[in-house]
């Protein structure tokens, strides 16, 4: 049965590509998501383990309710069918690495998707 598990696990990581994205942070009641600074896509952050400290640490630092954070982080897309408040979103997306965040958004980091 062990093995099952793990060459299932396997499998659901072959398909994933992890890529560099930048993207608006925005945490609050019943948010937790990345807009790309494209504008062109907004995903809900599943709640993965480096997810929860970017959670934790936007809401020490944060001045103001859903205020955005500039994050750079490395991830992917995560292959599953949304739920909640998930479906409201353009997919889900898997925050494995967090390299550098700021709350000095960038002018070139605009996001015409989904408000803020």
């Amino acid at each position: 049965m062990g093995l099952a598990i793990a060459a299932l696990l396997l499998s659901s990581c072959k398909g994933s590509t992890e890529q560099t994205y930048a993207a608006k942070y925005t945490w609050g009641h019943e948010v937790n998501r990345v807009a790309f600074c494209n504008g062109k896509a907004a995903y809900w952050v599943d709640p993965s383990p480096a997810g929860k400290p970017v959670e934790q640490l936007y809401r020490e630092q944060a001045t103001r309710a859903c205020q955005p954070m500039y994050l750079t982080f490395r991830g992917h897309l995560v292959d599953r069918a949304p739920v909640g408040f998930e479906e409201d979103y353009d997919g889900i997306i898997h925050i494995s690495d967090v390299d550098g965040y700021s709350f000095d958004l960038p002018a070139s980091c605009t996001d015409s998707h989904h408000g803020n």
